[in-house]
């Protein structure tokens, strides 16, 4: 099936690999249930771990594996020669079924601790904070004056010697969601998922079930409340909103998921066109963001030491670094190389688009893409980003599916936590990212002799 939802007429089924018993293919629904099967294993298999505490290498190649199955029975199941298929679509159930099935592997994360990653109490805390009369902002979770505030769940704060990093809507969010916990947050991105699955319904059956059934996207919503499952939802229905004509809805979208995490506010770039518009958003973006200027100087220092410190699991940054011997410290030429290349990207991409009416899409996937690949630290639920956009577009989606298979293998460095130390092994970033990688390359390589083929001579 075309990945841009186009309706097709059946074709010979020649060449079908016998992937059944009996030499026959096996059919849409039986391959469904099979990757629903997979992703609901690796939510059990995952969230165990909250009785155990230990993320082993074998938990990690676990996800790995039902990610690689889920992925693998996905497209079995959504072939457009496979049988079942007809001239009126697939014979592969959306609506009522992909809500059921996206809840149905999410359910075994939501009561389960958040094992790997401990964001989401910050994002507690923050809240907390806020309804107390302290700006995050001004005041890192360590401060002597927010002793009052400190309970169980601080003690599992990150980095308390930082101050906030996370944008107005977010921090919204953190007040409307404190008192309900963590769970509160992963309810929240259990539901934003199950409405990224249906937009994307709108685009190909094949890219719903992917985002419904990945491991990946049930870990870092439902079982770790991260906030991209909340942005990704605003930007992929700010990409859907824009194809459909409705710009305002579109703008809005993106400027939400841009005031929740900023990268989609790459996608405004083309969205916002006419001295009225601009006025507006930049008008909107100055009052949300007055609450943090409030806190003087020192507003962005949070910000900061991320952008020039933090490094893990980076995919060309460890390269570039070792190659200008620069190291994690605030002044770095390999993160200021990169930083200046991923600007271009982007901007390059806003210039060949410019005419296009999917510049947003397009803007808005050299940015997720440029972000993950350049990027010092990228932890495994970052590549949300590329691969909600990725499943839009169509064009990359084989690759970002891979990096969302193979990207929880860097969670093997939690591992190293029984010993008090926190050791990433470099093998680790050679196993997720030279595939991606090399894929990548492969896609490249392929678009362009089409591209030649199709040039007149």
């Amino acid at each position: 099936m075309p990945w841009n939802g186009a309706k097709q007429t059946p074709v010979p089924k020649r060449g079908v690999p016998s992937v059944g018993t009996g030499g026959q293919p096996v059919s849409p629904r039986l391959a469904l249930g099979l990757a629903v099967c997979a992703s609901a294993c690796a939510a059990w298999v995952g969230s165990s771990v909250v009785y155990t505490f230990d993320v082993s290498d074998g938990l990690v190649l676990s996800l790995v594996g039902l990610g690689g199955l889920t992925w693998a029975a996905v497209l079995a199941a959504t072939r457009s020669d496979a049988p079942g298929w007809d001239a009126n679509g697939p014979a592969v159930p959306l609506g009522a079924w992909l809500v059921v099935a996206a809840l149905l592997v999410r359910a075994p994360w939501i009561p389960s601790a958040p094992i790997f990653s401990d964001d989401v109490y910050r994002y507690v805390w923050e809240g907390r904070a806020w309804a107390a009369g302290f700006n995050p902002f001004a005041h890192a979770p360590i401060d002597p004056l927010l002793a009052s505030l400190r309970d169980e769940g601080w003690k599992r704060v990150n980095h308390p010697e930082v101050s906030s990093i996370y944008p107005p809507l977010a921090q919204l969010l953190f007040v409307l969601l404190a008192p309900g916990g963590a769970l509160a947050w992963k309810v929240l991105g259990a539901l934003a998922d199950v409405g990224t699955a249906l937009v994307l319904a709108r685009r190909s059956s094949r890219a719903a079930w992917l985002w419904a059934l990945l491991p990946l996207t049930a870990l870092e919503s439902a079982g770790s409340g991260h906030l991209e499952s909340v942005g990704v939802f605003l930007l992929v229905a700010s990409l859907a909103a824009n194809e459909a004509g409705r710009t305002g809805v579109a703008i809005a979208a993106a400027w939400a998921g841009a005031m929740v995490k900023l990268l989609p506010g790459a996608a405004l770039l083309p969205l916002v066109r006419g001295v009225k518009v601009r006025a507006a958003v930049v008008v909107a973006t100055v009052v949300a963001f007055a609450p943090i200027l409030a806190a003087g100087r020192g507003a962005f220092r949070g910000f900061e030491t991320y952008r020039a410190v933090w490094a893990f699991n980076g995919s060309a940054y460890p390269l570039l670094a070792a190659v200008l011997g620069s190291s994690a410290v605030a002044a770095d030429p390999a993160r200021t190389v990169l930083q200046g290349v991923g600007a271009l990207v982007v901007v390059g991409a806003a210039w060949r688009s410019r005419r296009q009416r999917d510049a947003a899409a397009t803007v808005a996937m050299a940015a997720a893409g440029a972000f993950v690949l350049l990027s010092p630290t990228v932890h495994p639920w970052y590549v949300l980003w590329p691969l909600g956009v990725a499943l839009w577009v169509d064009g990359p989606a084989a690759v970002w599916t891979l990096a969302a298979v193979l990207v929880p293998f860097a969670y093997r460095v939690l591992g190293t936590l029984h010993a008090g130390t926190w050791h990433e092994d470099p093998v680790t970033r050679w196993v997720v990212w030279t595939p991606v990688w090399a894929l990548g390359a492969y896609v490249l390589v392929q678009r362009a002799a089409l591209g030649s083929r199709r040039r007149p001579a």
